[in-house]
């Protein structure tokens, strides 16, 4: 089973969590899988704890996961609120990473 089935599969049906399927732009700024062996995923979280303000809270999640057989583990990733700002993008995010992880970089310079 590929990666990217097993993140699927640990996810799905689970009502906090909605795996997004990435756009073609973000590939283009991002590799799709690391060397050694992070693959990228995007998806949303939804905090349904009131953090005080009696509202539900909605994160996008963009980064690096691996399953190594017996767990799994969290690579390079960022995350922001998804309801507040209407500059976050999936674009965005990916550039946040490329600018902090070059490695994961399609190209070596990134324009903010």
């Amino acid at each position: 089973m590929k990666n990217e089935d097993i993140f699927k599969e640990l996810f799905d049906g689970k009502e906090r969590y909605t795996h997004v399927p990435l756009p073609s732009s973000v590939y283009r700024i991002l590799k799709p899988k690391s060397k050694d062996g992070y693959v990228l995923h995007a998806f949303i979280n939804h905090e349904r704890v009131s953090l005080g303000d009696k509202y539900d809270h909605d994160a996008m999640i963009l980064g690096y996961d691996k399953w190594d057989g017996c767990c799994f583990m969290r690579g390079p990733g960022v995350a922001c609120d998804y309801d507040s700002e209407p500059f976050h993008t999936w674009d965005n995010l990916a550039k946040d990473i490329a600018l902090s992880n070059p490695q994961l970089a399609v190209k070596k310079r990134i324009k903010k």
